[in-house]
């Protein structure tokens, strides 16, 4: 059970520190949210 929860705190860290990978300022507007500083254009 600590060994489930150790890797989706890790898993969960890694997503959120490389999010600039697969998400674009457009996918925050989209989703209602405000775009994060230094957010990737997307293709326009």
């Amino acid at each position: 059970m600590l060994g489930a929860v150790g890797f989706i705190a890790v898993a969960s860290f890694l997503l959120g520190a490389n999010h600039s990978r697969f998400l674009t300022c457009e996918d925050f507007t989209l989703s209602g949210n405000s775009e994060p500083p230094g957010c990737t254009p997307g293709d326009v």
